[in-house]
């Protein structure tokens, strides 16, 4: 039987399967990178407050401690977790911004390795707080004594979606 198509006919077609797959990989990535960046997670966006008030000045100046206000600050505060380490640097902000993404994964990566977030109870509230060289060590210690659940309880959903 005689030839139809050229031979070079095989590598256009497999050469345009190729291309197809890889401009839909990138396709995917571009949108699941989108839907991570800061332009959607709102990260460093400055949020309107229901009046005029600066956090630098009634935290950075004052030093007036965060539960005076927000009072519903449960579960992180009772087990050693900053302020900062979700929040950042509060006390140097004039009109507050998210200053971490707070997605899914961020929130799991800490859950995942929750002793290098842990802190003394006494510098919970302390804005600039710096972890110490020993931090895993420190870290597990204090996990110890605040009964800090498992990883594997940690990572249920039931642990935040209640």
């Amino acid at each position: 039987m005689a030839q139809i198509f050229h031979r070079s006919t095989n590598f256009i077609s497999r050469f345009s399967v190729f291309f197809g797959a890889l401009l839909a990989a990138l396709a995917l990535g571009g949108v699941m990178g989108l839907a991570r960046a800061p332009y959607l997670t709102n990260q460093n966006v400055t949020r309107e407050q229901p009046i005029q008030f600066s956090h630098k000045h009634h935290v950075g100046d004052d030093g007036i401690d965060c539960r005076y206000c927000h009072t519903s600050v449960g579960i992180h505060i009772n087990k050693g977790v900053g302020c900062s380490s979700c929040h950042g640097q509060v006390n140097q902000m004039p009109l507050v911004f998210q200053a971490s993404p707070l997605l899914m994964k961020w929130c799991l990566d800490c859950h995942r390795n929750p002793e290098a977030a842990l802190r003394p109870h006494d510098q919970v509230f302390n804005m600039d707080w710096k972890a110490p060289a020993d931090q895993a060590e420190v870290g597990k210690q204090l996990a110890a004594e605040y009964k800090i659940q498992s990883v594997a309880q940690l990572q249920s959903c039931s642990t935040c979606h209640r």
